[in-house]
C-alpha cells in the first residue's frame, strides 16, 4: 500500500470511529423507535466502513421461546445485495454450533468459510448462499441473557480483535438501550 492510500484508509477509519462514538452518545436522547432505528442504522454503516465489511447486521430472537433468530437491522456496502428479507425466523437448528458458542459468550471469527464446510455444515450452507467468505459475529447480551448477535461479512480481518471489541461494545449498548427504552417508553417490542 502506498503512503497516500494508507493515509486515506486511516482517515476513513478515524471518521468512522468518530461517527460510532457520536451515534452511541445520541442513544441516550432517543425518544421513539424510529430515532433508535436511525441511530442503529448509522452505527452499522460506520462499523461497516471501519471494518471494511460488505455487510453489517443484527439478529434478535424471533420469539420468547428462543427457537429462531431474525435479521432486524442491516447495512450493506455499495453493490452488495441485502439479505435481511431472506433471513427472517431462521431456526436455531440451522446454526446449532453458533448458538452454542454464543451462549458461551464466544465470538465467531471465520477467516475462510470453506474451512468450515465439514466442521459447521449447517452454518456453512446458510452462509455460502450469501457470498460470504469471512466474517466476525459476536453475541449480544443484556441482563445476562443472550438477545441475539451482531456481525460483519467479509471484513478486513487484519485487526479482528479490535473489531470483536467494537462489535461487543456496540451490541451491548444497543441491546441495553432497546431494553431500557422499551421499559421506560414502551417503544421497542421484542419477540412479538
Amino acid at each position: 500500500m502506498k503512503t497516500k492510500e494508507i493515509q486515506e484508509l486511516y482517515q476513513i477509519k478515524l471518521h468512522s470511529m468518530d461517527t460510532i462514538l457520536h451515534q452511541i452518545s445520541l442513544m441516550d436522547q432517543v425518544e421513539n423507535e424510529q430515532e433508535l432505528s436511525e441511530i442503529i442504522h448509522s452505527l452499522l454503516q460506520a462499523i461497516g466502513k471501519y471494518t471494511g465489511a460488505d455487510r453489517v447486521y443484527v439478529f434478535d430472537w424471533e420469539t420468547d421461546q428462543k427457537d429462531s433468530l431474525s435479521n432486524t437491522f442491516e447495512w450493506c456496502a455499495d453493490e452488495v445485495t441485502p439479505e435481511i428479507a431472506n433471513l427472517q425466523a431462521i431456526p436455531v437448528s440451522l446454526m446449532p454450533n453458533w448458538v452454542k458458542r454464543f451462549e458461551n459468550k464466544e465470538a465467531i471469527v471465520i477467516n475462510d468459510l470453506e474451512a468450515t464446510k465439514y466442521s459447521e455444515p449447517e452454518e456453512y450452507e446458510l452462509l455460502k448462499t450469501q457470498e460470504i467468505c469471512s466474517l466476525i459475529a459476536v453475541p449480544i447480551y443484556a441482563n445476562h441473557q443472550m438477545n441475539g448477535f451482531i456481525g460483519v461479512d467479509n471484513p478486513d480481518l487484519r485487526h479482528n480483535e479490535i473489531s470483536i471489541t467494537l462489535l461487543s461494545d456496540v451490541g451491548w449498548r444497543a441491546s441495553w438501550m432497546c431494553e431500557g427504552k422499551s421499559e421506560k417508553y414502551g417503544i421497542v417490542e421484542k419477540g412479538s
